[in-house]
């Protein structure tokens, strides 16, 4: 395993990063800060940590979880809790955030002295997921990066970061989330309550963004969506170099009966519904046994988007088209301790050949054990 680009440390050079996360000889310690609800530091709390793991799956609605075994009692569902990593070498040391959770659900573990509590927790982004009580609109003309500020504000949340450009696009017409809303009242709307995460991912999806997620330091991200095809790698995991490739699965899930090979995507908010001007049409003509001249038979998908304007359903549309074309190999990786994982990472993955992969989802142990890999051939 070899590092591209190192997570920022702001004493070491990349260098010396990528040495510690491949060292032989690494030793890790975890600790955890007491963080107040703006994200700043209260207390140490390290000394009340005595094990745990932390956890992300992309594609759950929460994506980051964690299990922690804690002998203090603290408010739970209120505190938040930044479990962290510390590789050292040769007295070189980095520590990496793992994420800020909100703990909740306690078990006590009755006889143990000190008091010992098993207790799970959720990233902020279970903070978005409450109710807002009301209807909630956005009018036309204001810009979706005011409009997304607005939302966390109205949800009492800090601690957000909005880039691209297309945040700065204005919306072409209010926008209104009833507080419930039947179907024939609203189709793009589901008859439960609404939600203020709801209402912040409808707003990045209206802009090509990716959905809302939190960072190692807690902090809300919303960011352009980029096709990981596009995107360069982070690091490189190659099992000719090390020995921290522990074991590998694979499992091909090649299922492409259902692919379109035709795709109309409509604009709900704008336009006059021909095409170029609220419409944009796809075929895959000859492109492999799904197309048009592979089935002998046409296919079709029509998808309703909300969007910012035309150029904006393009790359919805076009988005949308990539997945539903893919074949994925998944690859179930495990590898030594790697406190660098993030969201949605693309790697490289020597094996024999070299592979861009995906990370949809890992596990990783404070101690320093194992971490488990969901990867995703790209």
């Amino acid at each position: 395993m070899r590092s591209l680009t190192a997570p920022p440390r702001d004493h070491l050079t990349d260098a010396q990063v990528s040495a510690l996360l491949t060292g032989s000889a690494v030793q890790v310690e975890f600790g955890a800060d007491l963080l107040a609800g703006d994200l700043t530091f209260r207390e140490d709390i390290s000394a009340d940590l005595r094990g745990g793991s932390v956890d992300r799956n992309c594609n759950a609605t929460i994506h980051g979880t964690c299990r922690l075994e804690l002998s203090r009692k603290l408010v739970w569902g209120v505190d938040l809790v930044q479990p962290f990593m510390v590789l050292a070498d040769g007295g070189v040391s980095a520590r990496w955030n793992l994420g800020v959770f909100a703990l909740a659900t306690p078990e006590h573990r009755a006889g143990e002295t000190p008091v010992t509590y098993d207790v799970d927790g959720y990233d902020r982004l279970m903070l978005l997921g409450r109710q807002v009580g009301a209807d909630y609109t956005v009018t036309s003309g204001t810009s979706y990066r005011t409009a997304l500020l607005d939302v966390f504000a109205a949800a009492g949340l800090s601690g957000v970061t909005v880039d691209g450009s297309a945040a700065d696009d204005v919306l072409p017409a209010t926008r209104t989330w009833l507080l419930v809303a039947s179907d024939q009242a609203d189709p793009d709307q589901t008859d439960t309550p609404v939600t203020w995460l709801r209402i912040v991912n409808d707003l990045l999806r209206a802009i090509n963004f990716q959905a809302v997620w939190c960072d190692d330091n807690g902090v809300f991200r919303c960011q352009a969506y980029a096709r990981p095809a596009d995107r360069p790698p982070e690091w490189v995991f190659d099992t000719d170099e090390l020995t921290t490739i522990v074991g590998e699965d694979r499992t091909e899930m090649a299922d492409v009966w259902a692919t379109p090979n035709r795709w109309v995507f409509r604009g709900t908010n704008f336009g006059t519904g021909v095409e170029g001007d609220g419409v944009y049409t796809v075929v895959n003509q000859s492109d492999g046994p799904t197309s048009v001249d592979g089935r002998g038979l046409t296919w079709t998908s029509v998808l309703d988007y909300e969007a910012a304007g035309q150029s904006t359903l393009v790359g919805l549309g076009d988005r949308r088209v990539s997945l539903d074309r893919r074949v994925t190999t998944r690859l179930d990786v495990s590898t030594g301790p790697f406190p660098g994982a993030g969201h949605w990472d693309v790697f490289t993955f020597v094996d024999g050949g070299s592979r861009k992969v995906l990370s949809s989802g890992w596990r990783m142990p404070l101690d320093g054990g194992d971490v488990a890999w969901e990867w995703e051939q790209i």
